[in-house]
């Protein structure tokens, strides 16, 4: 999966789009010093959306951002 565009929204949010998903925009909120997803406004012309494509999505725009090292060490603890 890439991730193809993003974003700055309102209130600190951040829409991307992915290549496996370009019909859907995912929207990101930062909790502390990294991002999550928040919400995926998911079209049909799309694929399902599983929980490991959430945490690919989370990776990638953290790697972005420049934000995994906060990323990663939220996932150990």
């Amino acid at each position: 999966m890439k991730l193809l565009s993003y974003g700055y929204w309102r209130k600190g949010q951040i829409r991307a789009t992915f290549d496996l998903f370009p019909d859907s925009l995912v929207t990101f909120r930062r909790i502390g010093s990294f991002y999550f997803v928040y919400m995926i406004s998911w079209s049909e012309l799309d694929l399902v959306v599983t929980r490991e494509h959430l945490k690919i999505m989370e990776i990638l725009m953290n790697k972005e951002l420049g934000t995994i090292d906060a990323y990663n060490s939220r996932r150990r603890s």
